[in-house]
């Protein structure tokens, strides 16, 4: 590939990254959504489930859904069909990964053979949990029993002493085969030993989930989100003390970056395990926001999207791996966005920070640390910028300032260490100024800077401020006046101008 073609791609990417900085508010997920308007029969979701071949199965209120490129297709009770589901309500569901799916609906357990399209009903009457291990296995009162798949048969499994609960909530069987049991008095452990314990107690259990890493993750009514190490240590997130949304945690899911998500009763959080921070993300009215604050269900499938089900506004869904823009927008208020939409060249200095371009609205500053801005503009300050119009900016780390060019306004010095301006104009007839005060690009090259204006390009001197002027006369090349961005070479330097019909290569 020439340089000059990866000189426009550059262009393009800078345009649109300009683009991404003027669209919208600050925030680095965008939320599609699945509502009764995309043909989902419920607006409230109660289950997600991803199958072997990567369809996704939602359980609302009123019968179950599934979702794949083709839309989404519904199932529920047909009075004059056998086959269909026996009750429409579906709260939870799991499956084989061999085409069965088995449903925990208000009234029992079905299941759907999808090779066939029946549904058949395994089990009527109270059941309150259900998990797929190996096996079907089912919750009533306190015991755990083994379904047979083909005649509903139970075989109890584990029986809680009696008084210690009076309903299992959720169960799970990890990956050492230790059997994690929540119920409305608390969190119940049985070992592979036979050994049985109850870790956490008071509160009523609302899910428990195992990530990539063996560590548990424990839903509560009100007592947050507990969490267990690998090597077996407990630990507690709460809204008041670590920033949940809410106290009220029903479920969890992980990322493919090893993010875990958190569903609340008052919105949605991020966490990242390894680094300690938590985000939050709510429903703030905006296209790309959650539709609904409280959380029901989640699940990440083999792409690495994440599924969010609500209670009133059905389904949300996004790809952390594709989400890889953070997005600002302008603001009214000081240091909460940008101060144009129209955003030019941007550089990265020693500390992260970025440099920003802006047409109209001066030198943006963008602290990545806090997320907020600094905004330098023209005034009536000699030490202000000179223009608000910038095109260019290179930073010099070595004196410690920043070089703007500007469109009408010449070239400025910055020095971030007392925030003021030191302004270099082109004074017609002398030839140790810069060509002229449209400044298009800097390149700093072997302590001097190179810079690229509407009348030429000159060799400009940080300690003397003076300009040497460049290819007045270089033999075989045809100069024209304008020039825009410039490239240095280890062994010497180039001067582009985007568009090959207004400039040319030295």
């Amino acid at each position: 590939m020439s340089f000059a073609i990866l000189l426009r791609r550059l262009c393009c990417c800078l345009f649109c990254l300009g683009m991404f900085f003027q669209r919208v508010s600050a925030q680095d997920i965008t939320f599609r959504h699945l509502t009764p308007d995309d043909g989902l029969s419920h607006v409230s979701v109660n289950a997600l489930y991803c199958d072997e071949r990567g369809f996704i199965w939602i359980g609302t209120r009123e019968g179950l859904n599934c979702y794949n490129s083709n839309g989404i297709r519904v199932f529920k009770w047909h009075k004059d069909d056998p086959n269909s589901l026996f009750y429409n309500a579906v709260q939870r569901i799991t499956g084989d990964g061999a085409g069965n799916l088995y449903l925990l609906c208000s009234e029992g357990i079905a299941r759907y053979d999808s090779t066939r399209e029946k549904f058949g009903t395994l089990l009527q009457g109270n059941v309150s949990a259900i998990c797929y291990e190996e096996g079907l296995f089912v919750a009533r009162g306190t015991g755990i029993y083994r379904c047979d798949t083909e005649t509903g048969e139970l075989s109890l499994l584990h029986e809680l002493p009696a008084g210690k609960a009076t309903e299992i909530t959720w169960m799970l069987r990890d990956s050492r085969d230790t059997w994690w049991i929540g119920t409305n008095t608390g969190l119940f452990e049985y070992a592979p030993d036979g050994n049985f314990t109850q870790p956490i107690a008071g509160c009523n259990i609302t899910n428990i989930y195992e990530d990539s890493r063996n560590r548990l993750w424990v839903g509560t009514w009100n007592q947050g989100c507990y969490f267990r190490s690998a090597e077996g240590r407990w630990d507690n997130l709460r809204a008041s003390s670590r920033g949940l949304r809410s106290d009220f945690v029903r479920c969890f899911a992980e990322d493919s970056a090893g993010k875990i998500w958190i569903g609340t009763f008052l919105g949605l959080n991020r966490l990242d395990p390894e680094q300690g921070s938590l985000k939050s993300y709510v429903s703030d009215g905006s296209a790309g926001s959650l539709s609904h604050d409280s959380i029901w269900a989640m699940i990440c499938d083999r792409q690495g999207t994440v599924w969010v089900g609500t209670y009133f506004g059905g389904v949300n869904y996004f790809n952390p791996e594709c989400e890889i823009f953070t997005r600002y927008g302008t603001s009214d208020r000081i240091g909460e966005g940008l101060s144009s939409p129209i955003v030019g060249k941007i550089v990265e200095d020693g500390s992260h920070d970025l440099w920003i371009c802006t047409e109209g609205g001066g030198l943006n500053i963008l602290d990545r640390r806090t997320g907020k801005f600094r905004h330098y503009r023209h005034s009536g300050d000699p030490n202000s910028l000179s223009h608000d119009n910038v095109k260019a900016i290179c930073n010099d780390p070595e004196r410690g300032v920043v070089w703007v060019g500007t469109h009408l306004g010449g070239l400025n010095r910055f020095d971030p260490k007392t925030n003021r301006f030191t302004h270099y104009r082109s004074i017609p007839g002398n030839p140790r100024t810069i060509p002229s005060d449209i400044v298009r690009d800097i390149v700093l090259h072997d302590q001097k800077l190179i810079i690229a204006t509407q009348d030429g390009v000159c060799e400009f001197d940080p300690d003397t401020g003076e300009s040497r002027q460049l290819f007045q006369d270089p033999p075989g090349n045809l100069i024209r006046a304008v020039s825009s961005l410039l490239y240095v070479e280890d062994d010497g330097w180039n001067w582009f101008d985007p568009f090959p019909e207004f400039g040319f290569r030295v």
